[in-house]
């Protein structure tokens, strides 16, 4: 099982092998390699790519603030279940219709991984399972 919080989805689905140091990468490129074979549970709390993150301090997020609102902006426009087993492969379908420009602008628009340009409308993979 793979947990996630609700904004990360949408990390993932602009993952690049970018990040923050190393390990975050090794992390992140772990859990792409798992969303093929293992259900996602989101959650409002760290999650499983919370724990490589270097703004995570013990139990306590850095950006707790920031990242509640991104969390609570997913769940809200794009109507993901919560506590809810669901694989990857299910939900891309939903969140291609889904996520339009403006949609993305409104939840990431405040994110620094949108505001350095890394992080794009136009570099969704919806394919990322392939």
């Amino acid at each position: 099982m793979i947990y996630l919080r609700a904004h990360h989805i949408l990390c993932i689905l602009q993952f690049r092998g970018y990040g923050y140091s190393d390990e975050f990468i090794k992390n992140m490129q772990n859990i792409m390699n798992r969303l093929k074979i293992e259900p996602i549970i989101i959650i409002e709390d760290f999650d499983d790519i919370c724990i490589s993150c270097p703004n995570k301090s013990k139990n306590i997020c850095l950006l707790d603030t920031n990242i509640k609102c991104l969390d609570k902006n997913v769940l809200e426009k794009l109507s993901l279940p919560i506590n809810t087993p669901i694989y990857f492969k299910e939900l891309l379908p939903i969140l291609e219709k889904t996520i339009s420009k403006d949609i993305f602008n409104s939840i990431c628009g405040k994110c620094t991984w949108h505001k350095n340009n890394v992080c794009l409308y136009n570099n969704f993979n919806f394919n990322i399972l392939n």
